[in-house]
């Protein structure tokens, strides 16, 4: 059994926002539209949202009005989802995890912007994947032992613009040489200030 660091959601609290999540786009809905429909605050909302703070019996009852839907809609669709998916996992070495994912945090986008904790956790959430702050920040600790799960790390390289066998694979050497090649190509481009390379793809 994978040991929970503290501040992080349980199993069935992600599955909860998950759950809420594909409700919300299957209704077609923004969060924004789904926060007023719900008659609850925006930061209140994206608190519950991010796993900060968990939903609670009138939370459910206030989205389930805002998605017009029975609030066992909602229990139901969790239920679905923490069995089937919500824990997939990978063992990977987390000092070498850990490393590498505080390179690509030092590491420009390919537009020239630096990586942001927030955007993360804000696209993360957005694929119904629930990350508190406390869980991201367990992923750069090279103290960390256990598994990771993988659908977080799929996100943090698709954000990043990183090939995700650099975090999945150790022993991926053509991974590594590529991602390493990447790294020092965008800071030589910060350094010199000319971003518009990188976007151009020249």
């Amino acid at each position: 059994m994978v040991r929970q660091s503290r501040g992080e959601a349980s199993a069935w609290a992600r599955a909860i926002v998950s759950a809420v999540t594909e409700l919300r786009k299957r209704a077609g809905l923004t969060n924004e539209e789904l926060i007023q429909r719900s008659g609850i605050s925006r930061n209140y909302y994206y608190v519950r949202m991010r796993g900060e703070s968990a939903l609670d019996a009138n939370d459910m009852e206030r989205l389930a009005a805002g998605l017009s839907i029975h609030p066992h809609e909602i229990s139901r669709l969790a239920s679905t989802l923490y069995e089937e998916s919500d824990e997939a996992i990978t063992l990977v070495d987390r000092s070498v995890l850990a490393e590498r994912l505080t390179r690509i945090v030092g590491c420009p986008s390919a537009s020239g912007e630096d990586f942001s904790t927030s955007v993360l956790l804000a696209l993360l959430t957005d694929r119904g994947i629930l990350v508190t702050p406390a869980e991201w920040e367990s992923y750069l600790n090279a103290s960390e032992t256990g598994a990771v799960r993988t659908r977080v790390l799929e996100v943090v390289a698709d954000y990043a613009g990183f090939p995700l066998a650099y975090l999945l694979d150790p022993t991926d050497e053509d991974a590594a040489d590529a991602a390493d090649a990447m790294i020092e190509f965008r800071q030589a481009i910060r350094a010199s200030g000319r971003f518009a390379i990188l976007k151009s793809g020249r």
